[in-house]
């Protein structure tokens, strides 16, 4: 069972019901993949924020409001002799039914390979953030 809180709003019995959610806790499943279509670096760096927050690997608690407009920031960065880097930046804002049933933000992240045998080749990433009501 979800712990939802916010603003509820029930009508006198027998008549529809309106529920209205402001906010709610919401739990992350996060993933951070590389497609496997390329070889480019073995030594991978790979970091994500939420509004400037720091992800745990391990997921964790969020609390997000409608209307709010949340930051996911990812960047991979190859730790070789000439590491290659790269990095993107989504925004999502949030909405009632996403409190209620959750969502889901994919970030998409390519390295270029500037150096050596392989340059101009990129690597992919997909980092997936997935949001179930707590």
């Amino acid at each position: 069972q979800s712990k939802l809180f916010g603003d509820i709003i029930r009508k006198l019995p027998n008549a529809d019901v309106t529920v209205s959610l402001s906010q709610a806790q919401m739990t992350l499943k996060y993933n951070k993949p590389r497609n496997q279509g390329t070889n480019i670096g073995h030594e991978w760096s790979l970091s994500a924020y939420i509004d400037d927050e720091k992800v745990n690997d391990k997921g964790g608690t969020y609390t997000f409001n409608v209307d709010e407009t949340i930051e996911f920031y990812c960047y991979a960065y190859e730790a070789d002799n000439s590491p290659d880097v790269g990095d993107n930046t989504v925004y999502y804002t949030v909405t009632d039914e996403d409190l209620i049933n959750g969502f889901t933000v994919e970030v998409e992240v390519y390295v270029t390979e500037d150096r050596g045998k392989n340059a101009g080749e990129q690597a992919y990433f997909v980092y997936t953030f997935e949001f179930t009501p707590a």
